[in-house]
Formats: C-alpha cells, sequence, structure tokens
C-alpha cells in the first residue's frame, strides 16, 4: 500500500486536534464574551456540525485501516491514537450538545449559564493537556512515517505514488495530500529544532540522499551558515610586508623567550597564544600565518596522515554586532569546516540534515546554542579521525564576557584533533589563562621587519632616494632612528614615516627631518593627540562633524558617508528617485576620500578605494565603489582616543554647535533610497535602508524636526515612487497593508514619531476621511519584526508602547475599541499585557520600572478617552510572593497612583464604578426601565378606574 493511503488516520488525526483546539477556544471565546447573541448560537451549530464531520472522517479511516491490515501482526502506527482521538471527540460533542441545548431558547445570561455548567475551567485545562499529548504523539508518528517513506524513495530511486514535483520536499507535499496546513509543517520543523544535537528519530538511520540530491542539500546547508560580513575583517587587515614576518617558521633558538610558532604547529597542542601592544601587527601577523602555504605544511606533520581542516576568525569591535559575538565566531569556524569537509554535515547538524531531506528547506536562524553544540560535537571522539586547526585573532575585541570565551575555548582543546592559535592584548584575563601556554610577545621580535617596512616605504618614495644619493649616511640613520623608537608599534612607525615622507615632499632641510622626527611623541596616544592638534583650524568643525557620524553610525561605504556630508537641500528636496550614473559615483566617492584625508589627517580612512580605469569598468566595479570603500577608523586605537570623554566632551561636541549627527545620517538614507539602483542592490537593501532611515528619524533632535519632516516626505515620496514603478512595485512588501496601499505611517507609529505623524494626518497623507484609522492603531502597541536597529542606536520605543503616537491616532479619530487580526479591541490588549507585566513572579522575565511606568501612562490616556476603568479592579493577582512582596507593592501602589490622577480634586481616591463607561450606562437602563414601569403602572392604574367608571 503507498505511504500517503497508509497514513490516512494520520491525516484524520491531523484535522481533528487542529480542529478541537479551536472548538476549545471559540468555546472559552464564547464564554468570556459579553454579547451571547444569536450569532453565537449559530456560530455553537456550526462547530458543533464540523466537528461531527471530523470525527465521521476519524471512525472512517479507523475502520479502513483496519479492514486493510486484517490478519497482519504490524497494523498502522497511527491506529492507537485514532482511537484515543475518538474518545476525545465523544466527549466534545456530548458536551456541545448539552450547549446547544440549554442555550437554544435562553437569553444573554441563561447561555453563560449553560456554557458554565458544561464546561469548567478544569475540564478545559484537561482537554487542552489532552490535545497537546496527541499533537506530541501525532508529530513523532508522522516524523517516523515522513522518515521511513524518504528512506525508502532514496533506496529505490523511485518517488511515492501521487508524488509528482521535483521543486519541493516530499513531506512537503505529503502533508498536502493528507490536507494539512502549513501550521503542521512549522510544527514538525520546530519539533527537529528542539532536539538539536540528536535526532528526534532515535535509533532510525541517517538519511543518505542520492549523490546530486545530496550536493543541493549540502549547499543549502552550507550556504545557511554564511553571513555577509563572514570575510569582511580578514580582507581589510592588511598583508604582511614581503619578507616580514620570516621568523615565524623558524626554529628559536635555546635562549629564547618565546615558543617557536613552527615548532608548536607540527608537534604542539591545545593553545598558542600570540599577544603584544595595542598597534604591533597581531592581526596582521594571524593573517600572515592562516594565508601561508608553509602554515599547512607544518600541521601536516602534526596531523599525520589524518585529514586536515583549518579555519580563522577575526573579531572585530568595530564592525557589525556578528563580528564581535559569539555566533559570528562559531558560524565563521563551521562554515569554513563543512565548506572544505561537507561529508561532516549530517553529523553535525542531525537535526537540520533531518529537515532539509523531509522538506528541502529550513528558514530557522542559528541559533548560538546551536553552534555551540555543534562545535562541541567536533571535540568528541566521534571526529578523532580529522585534525581541527582554529586561529582565532582579536579576543580583546569579543563584545561579551571573556571569561566565558576562554572557558570554551579551552574546552575545546580537551580534544587532542584540536588546537588553536590565538591572540590579544596583554590584557589580565588573558594572561591569567594564556601565560603558562606557548606564546610570543610581538613587539620583541619585529625589529628586522619594521627595518625592512621603513626601508622599503623610503625606497618608495622619488624624493627620499634623490636624498639618499646626497646624503646616503643621513638616510641610513634615519631609517635606523625610526625603528629604533617604534617599540615594535607597527603603526607609530606607519604615521611617523607617513609625516617624514611629507616634509620630504615639502622640500624640508635635514634639521627639518630631525626636528620632526624629534617632536613626534613615542606614544601612540600622544601621537594620536599631536595629529589631532595639527589639524587645519580652518577644517575642525568639519572634521569633529565627521568623527560625529561616523560614531553614530561605525563604519559604512564612502557614498552612503558622501550623502551624510551633503549640504545641498535640493539634492533631497525633489523626492524624485533616479540612481547615480557611474562618473557621479566614481566623482562623489572620489571628493568625500579627499575631504576625510584632508581633514582628518589619516585619523579616518576610506580602504579599498581603486579609482576605475574609465575603458574597463563594469556595472560591478561602480557597485564595488559604491559599497565596499568602507570608511573606518585607522586602527582599533585611533577609535579608542577619539571617542576618549575628555576629548569628545571638550573638544569635538563644542567645536560643532547645533549640529545633529543622526540627522545627516536620515539625509544619507534618505540620499541612499532616493539613488537606489535595483540593478545593483537587492530589494533586501531597499528594505533594511527605509527601516535604517526611520530609526535615525526617531533619534534626531527636537531642534531638527523642522528639516527631519521635509527629508522624511521626500523619502516617502521616493518610496511611493518606486512602488508605483511597474518594474520594482512588490518589491516592498514589509511596508504593504491589507488595502494594498505602501506607505510609511505603519514604521513611524512603531517607532513612537508622533510629530511625524501628525504632519501626515494633517496632511491627509496617507490616511484621509473616510478611511478609517483602524489598520493602523495596534502599530502602537505591537512589535514589528521588519524593523531591526542599526547599531549603536538604542530606540526605546520598539519594546514599549508609542503612547505619543497613541494619543494622536485617537485625538484624529481612532478608537480604542478599534480590533487586530486577532478580533481584540486595542484597550482589551493593553489590559492583557499590562496584566501579565504586573503578575509576573521572580522567575519570570522582570521588566524594568521605566517600562511599568511607561505602560501606567498608556492606561491613564485610554481611560481619559473613555476607556472602561472598572475593569482594571482585578488587574493584579490576588496571590503574592514572599520573596517579591516589596516590589509588588511598588507596582500596586504606583499603579494606584495613576488612577488617582484621574479622580476628582475634591476626591483624588479612584472610584472604578464612577469612571466606568458601561457602568453609567448600566444606571441610566435602570432608571429607563424604572420609569418604563412606572408609566405601565399608572396606565393600568387609569385603565381600572376608566372601566370601573364606565360600570358605573
Amino acid at each position: 500500500m503507498d505511504p500517503i493511503s497508509a497514513t490516512s488516520i494520520a491525516a484524520a488525526a491531523i484535522q481533528f486536534v487542529d480542529f478541537s483546539a479551536k472548538v476549545i477556544f471559540k468555546t472559552v471565546q464564547i464564554h468570556k464574551s459579553s454579547s451571547g447573541s444569536s450569532a453565537d448560537h449559530d456560530e455553537l451549530e456550526e462547530v458543533t456540525r464540523d466537528l461531527t464531520l471530523v470525527c465521521q472522517n476519524l471512525d472512517k479511516s479507523i475502520a479502513s485501516e483496519a479492514s486493510q491490515h486484517l490478519g497482519l501482526q504490524k497494523p498502522s502506527p497511527f491506529k492507537g491514537l485514532g482511537v484515543e482521538c475518538q474518545n476525545v471527540a465523544a466527549e466534545l460533542l456530548g458536551a456541545l450538545n448539552k450547549l446547544k441545548a440549554t442555550g437554544k431558547h435562553s437569553k444573554c445570561r441563561s447561555f453563560r449559564q449553560a456554557l458554565l455548567a458544561v464546561y469548567k475551567e478544569g475540564e478545559i485545562k484537561a482537554l487542552e493537556n489532552r490535545l497537546g499529548r496527541f499533537r506530541e504523539q501525532l508529530t513523532l508518528r508522522l516524523l517516523e512515517s515522513l522518515h521511513n517513506v524518504i528512506q525508502g524513495y532514496y533506496v529505490t530511486n523511485k518517488k511515492p505514488e501521487g508524488i509528482e514535483r521535483q521543486d519541493t520536499g516530499i513531506a512537503v507535499e505529503i502533508l498536502e495530500h493528507l490536507k494539512a496546513s502549513r501550521e503542521w509543517e512549522k510544527h514538525l520543523i520546530d519539533a527537529l529544532h528542539q532536539n538539536t544535537g540528536k535526532t528526534l528519530l532515535g535509533s532510525k538511520p541517517m538519511l543518505e540522499p542520492p549523490s546530486t540530491l545530496k550536493t543541493t542539500l549540502e549547499m543549502r546547508l552550507q550556504q545557511s551558515l554564511r553571513f555577509h560580513e563572514i570575510d569582511d575583517r580578514h580582507e581589510r587587515i592588511p598583508k604582511a610586508l614581503q619578507d616580514t614576518f620570516e621568523w615565524t617558521y623558524r626554529p628559536a633558538g635555546s635562549r629564547s623567550k618565546w615558543a617557536s610558532i613552527v615548532d608548536w604547529l607540527q608537534r604542539g597542542d591545545a593553545i598558542y597564544w600570540i599577544t603584544g601592544k595595542p598597534g604591533s601587527g597581531k592581526s596582521t601577523l594571524m593573517k600572515f600565518i592562516h594565508d601561508e602555504k608553509r602554515t599547512k605544511r607544518a600541521l601536516e606533520v602534526w596531523a599525520n596522515g589524518a585529514t586536515l581542516v583549518a579555519a580563522g576568525f577575526y573579531f572585530w569591535n568595530s564592525g557589525e554586532q556578528v563580528q564581535m559575538s559569539l555566533e559570528g565566531l562559531f558560524q565563521s569556524l563551521l562554515y569554513s569546516v563543512v565548506k572544505e569537509r561537507k561529508e561532516l554535515i549530517p553529523q553535525l547538524f542531525p537535526s537540520r540534515w533531518e529537515v532539509l531531506n523531509l522538506f528541502g528547506h529550513d528558514n530557522h536562524a542559528w541559533l548560538l546554542t546551536e553552534c555551540v553544540d555543534a562545535i562541541r560535537r567536533l571535540a568528541s571522539p566521534v571526529f578523532s579521525e580529522y585534525r581541527f586547526f582554529f586561529l582565532i585573532d582579536g579576543l580583546d575585541e569579543y563584545c561579551g564576557d571573556h571569561s566565558e570565551l576562554i572557558h570554551i575555548l579551552h574546552e575545546l582543546v580537551q580534544a587532542s584533533h584540536i588546537k588553536l592559535c590565538v591572540s590579544s592584548r596583554e590584557w589580565v584575563v588573558f594572561q591569567d589563562a594564556f601565560s603558562q601556554l606557548p606564546s610570543l610577545l610581538l613587539q620583541d621580535l619585529t625589529s628586522e621587519d619594521i627595518q625592512i617596512y621603513v626601508r622599503r616605504r623610503f625606497e618608495d618614495h622619488e624624493g627620499f632616494n634623490r636624498m639618499r644619493k646626497r646624503e646616503p649616511a643621513f638616510a641610513l640613520e634615519l631609517i635606523d632612528e625610526v625603528a629604533r623608537r617604534s617599540s615594535g608599534v607597527f603603526l607609530w612607525v606607519r604615521l611617523v614615516v607617513q609625516s617624514l615622507l611629507h616634509g620630504i615632499s615639502n622640500a624640508d632641510r635635514l634639521s627639518d627631518l630631525h626636528r620632526r622626527l624629534e617632536q613626534l611623541p613615542d606614544d601612540l596616544e600622544s601621537l594620536f593627540r599631536k595629529i589631532f592638534d595639527s589639524m587645519d583650524r580652518f577644517y575642525l568643525e568639519h572634521a569633529c562633524q565627521l568623527f560625529q557620524i561616523h560614531r553614530a553610525h561605525g563604519p559604512m561605504s564612502g557614498l552612503r558617508f558622501s550623502f551624510a556630508d551633503e549640504e545641498s537641500e535640493s539634492a533631497w528636496k525633489t523626492g524624485r528617485h533616479k540612481p547615480l550614473a557611474p562618473d557621479d559615483i566614481v566623482y562623489t566617492v572620489d571628493q568625500m576620500k579627499r575631504r576625510i584625508d584632508s581633514r582628518t589627517k589619516g585619523l579616518l580612512e576610506m580602504d579599498n578605494w581603486r579609482r576605475p580605469v574609465r575603458d574597463n569598468s563594469s556595472e560591478q566595479h561602480y557597485q564595488y565603489l559604491a559599497t565596499q570603500c568602507q570608511v573606518q577608523y585607522l586602527h582599533r586605537t585611533v577609535k579608542d582616543f577619539i571617542e576618549t570623554e575628555s576629548l569628545w566632551k571638550e573638544v569635538i561636541l563644542p567645536s560643532t554647535p547645533g549640529f545633529d549627527p543622526y540627522l545627516s545620517l536620515l539625509k544619507a538614507l534618505t540620499l541612499d533610497i532616493m539613488t537606489w539602483d535595483r540593478k545593483t542592490s537587492g530589494p533586501e537593501h531597499l528594505n533594511t535602508s527605509i527601516c535604517e532611515a526611520l530609526c535615525w528619524a526617531s533619534a534626531v533632535d527636537p531642534k531638527s524636526h523642522r528639516v527631519a519632516i521635509e527629508m522624511l516626505d521626500a523619502l516617502d515620496q521616493a518610496v511611493d515612487e518606486i512602488w508605483r514603478d511597474p518594474k520594482t512595485h512588490g518589491l516592498l512588501p514589509s511596508l504593504a497593508m491589507s488595502d494594498g496601499q505602501r506607505h510609511l505611517l505603519p514604521l513611524a507609529l512603531r517607532l513612537n514619531m508622533d510629530w511625524w505623524v501628525r504632519h501626515l494626518l494633517v496632511r491627509r497623507c496617507p490616511v484621509s476621511p473616510p478611511r478609517p484609522l483602524r489598520p493602523y492603531t495596534f502599530f502602537t502597541v505591537e512589535k514589528i519584526p521588519v524593523i531591526e536597529c542599526p547599531k549603536g542606536l538604542t530606540v526605546p520605543a520598539l519594546d514599549k508602547p508609542s503612547t505619543d503616537c497613541m494619543r494622536v491616532l485617537l485625538e484624529y479619530g481612532a478608537s480604542i475599541y478599534d480590533r487586530n487580526d486577532d478580533d481584540m479591541p486595542l484597550w482589551k490588549y493593553v489590559r492583557f499585557e499590562f496584566r501579565s507585566l504586573c503578575n509576573c513572579y521572580p522567575g519570570d522575565y522582570r521588566p524594568e520600572r521605566g517600562d511599568f511606568e511607561y505602560w501606567c501612562a498608556t492606561v491613564e490616556m485610554l481611560i481619559q478617552f473613555g476607556a472602561d476603568a472598572a475593569q482594571l479592579d482585578t488587574l493584579f493577582s490576588s496571590r503574592k510572593h514572599s520573596a517579591w512582596n516589596r516590589e509588588w507593592q511598588y507596582r500596586y501602589y504606583s499603579f494606584r497612583e495613576t488612577l488617582s490622577k484621574i479622580g476628582s480634586p475634591e476626591n483624588p481616591t479612584f472610584d472604578a464604578a464612577g469612571l466606568s463607561p458601561r457602568k453609567v450606562a448600566i444606571e441610566r437602563l435602570k432608571r429607563r426601565r424604572a420609569k418604563r414601569q412606572a408609566d405601565r403602572a399608572t396606565r393600568r392604574t387609569l385603565g381600572s378606574l376608566h372601566t370601573f367608571a364606565s360600570a358605573r
């Protein structure tokens, strides 16, 4: 029998479990509703009828399965589950029938009483638990069945009957045949991922697809590990100059203070630590070791015939978050491992391998725990036939707990088939961890390398060569003096050589060069201060603006930096979408490089700049110029110097009165979007840029709101133009509303930009009467997943209700009873969120007091707009935990204080009944009813008197 027919009970069980959950939810929902109208009765009738059909399908499936397996020893694994589902179905149907009979002719109150009689809270909870167990059993048995089906397909190379398409996973198609929703596919994938590190299917053999399919699945998993910045830092580190660092591959002398690297590569184990002063060239040396072929030859001696796998990672705290995190470290190492040895994928990632084989895709983001489990698996004896060498640079640039990182590294090297070469500054935490291991102090070993570097730089300069012919002794003395004073710090040498060559170009006399060298400080910080003080006073304000822009954003492309530095308002006021011509890109980036070099004296630099040859320019090269020529600090030590609190407060900020870097970044993103070219940049970049622009706008100083509004209007016009263009229509799905329109109002609401929201509503764009505000109300309280804050920017409104924007919407006609997609009114949603915040326990998420006060303000505002305050009487749970009584009391009294503000001055004590519109309406109805009863009594009395008079 084919597998789809064999799982007919599974199909019925899926429908039953899904539908039963909806029944319970709807029953509770009806119970909690205040209407109890005839529509509720009709819906209950439909629920009962539909559940009856589902149960009939379940009965037929079980009967059919029993007849097909008559006389067989091994019936379907779903039969027992189907019988259990029948029992629950009988209970549900009986309860619903009682409910129908009780509530058929009753009114609102009797209907709710009948519902309470049929379903007590405990019974509902018990049914939910039983359905949860059914879902778990069904998940496991479905996965087992799907695994067996696909295993059979791999063996016979023949798809099951009824499966035709080749572009999806077999499990996806089988679930479609079972009429299972996409939710079940997601549930099955989640179940596999929850068992990270071990297969949910226990003793089932690992799936082994045919070679062609296997290659495809391996590539999908490998690419899922890769992130955009994975090679960024490695490429930015300058290459070692030829003939430098050659001592690395020489044996160390018997009296040497350092352990030979080549000896450790060939015969050592555990960890080798490279340390040194800031700017001494640690990253350059690590890149040299990683790329040098002699490293691999030395490691092959250690491998002794075993399969060698080498990988590297370079921490960078000036880059993106992933470049300074454990996630980035482990993903990068695992990516390099599986790229080189794809046969390791099934053993390293059993759950993901199962998902890929069953469903053909896996969109789950990589979690740190998953990566750590895979790295630890590498250290298990299963992989002892391999030899793994990992090179990790810049441990001091890791953004987390360094002790935790060191612990993980030590744990890894407990396995004899793994060893690490790491580098860091001479911090105490690293000295304590690595000082007893093989190591070297870099500045003690690079005197020859520095002389080679200085000689090469001078010899490449025509002016120096002319001077050397006339003054050979002085030229040699100059080289030796620079090397002697360097103290092993390459960065100091680079800056000093640059200054001396500048003097030679200016025809400095020998005495001038002597004095120039004498006046340069020996330590980096003093040297940076001298360079900073030597800036042209005319350009100081502009230089400080550039430093502020860079600090706010971090490294960015030269093109975007030039947009941030743009002065002309005409560049963005048009709001027209028009991509830049190639010549404009070259000119703009070149001009920005000249400004950076002249204003900041090399403290900021644009790396990877290559002016294109006009006859050999390609579209890809212009894209490279637009995105890859990054503006960044010369070195991490420059970042440490520029961002010191004293320099920032005493020089940089006072030099730029009224300057707002966030406004400049909003301008940069606006121009970036206005010049977006779909040929060289995808829609993901466009969506990210739009979200970034709104994030920077939310941080703009209120004094700059007028200009920011003009920029945002231009941005909105450009985005609208892109949306309406037939060639680019539909590229902005994250900003599309349910009405098919595209606008930026949802993002502005979530970011609490009330000043721009009010401006949009005054303009009646994009929402104008009689179009309702209902679709937008919930953006003030619910998270929008497309918003990701730029690095270094904190937007508090993302985790809190946007109270200011909520007030603006309510003032312009929105209602506190506007409903979301789950049919929940705004006031009810806020009430539930606030209740969960108030009643959390110490073991749960503990919000900050500021969060609580933020929600208090939101509740206060909604009550002012007519919310029923009486519904807050039971907001705080009566249960109290002794460990947090003090915190509970703070919350309670803060809450009461908030509500007391709404009371009258004469009676500040909060009276929920007095403020409740619902209770006021009930009192009004009671008065009307009493008046009607009195009128009827009067009429009856008058009628009786009239009858009595007529009879007389």
